[in-house]
């Protein structure tokens, strides 16, 4: 399998603004597969080389499919994000540095999607609030407990807006 670079235009460009990670991470992790090869496979599970002294052709394909992933990533990010990272061997290192330095651990994972489960459990129609504002804030949180790893099933959400409504 070949590792062909793609050309798909910039990288979505990364400020730091923690507030706008998830849109970030969404448009890169697209822009990074649009790039072809096994560029994104890298970056998400990572690769190990056996025998460093007599690389495979695999192991080849790997190394130029992280340098690749690796020049992405760098070129994307702010000054600040960049010295999160800038030590880093590999793509899948950086990108999982990112995550937790924007996401947070594990354990902050967990309260967080405790705190949004309780957003769509309580959800209701605010006063004055119209229906698109209020189907695109159930929507917010629905994405917030996808981004988390939670699968809210269609049926639920729609369940869940329908009982909302003002009688």
């Amino acid at each position: 399998m070949a590792t062909n670079h793609v050309n798909v235009g910039h990288a979505p460009f990364f400020d730091g603004d923690g507030s706008n990670f998830d849109y970030w991470k969404t448009c890169m992790r697209i822009h990074l597969k649009a790039m072809g090869g096994i560029i994104w496979k890298v970056i998400d599970e990572g690769y190990v080389i056996l025998n460093e002294a007599n690389p495979t052709q695999v192991d080849n394909e790997n190394l130029l499919a992280n340098a690749q992933a690796m020049n992405v990533i760098i070129r994307a990010l702010c000054i600040r994000e960049y010295h999160r990272v800038w030590k880093l061997e590999t793509a899948h290192e950086m990108w999982g540095k990112l995550i937790e330095a924007h996401e947070g651990t594990s354990n902050v994972k967990s309260a967080k999607l405790f705190i949004c489960k309780g957003k769509f459990e309580k959800f209701a129609l605010l006063p004055n609030e119209e229906l698109k504002d209020s189907f695109s804030r159930l929507n917010n949180i629905v994405n917030e407990l996808k981004d988390l790893g939670f699968d809210v099933p269609e049926v639920d959400i729609s369940h869940k807006f329908l009982r909302a409504l003002p009688p």
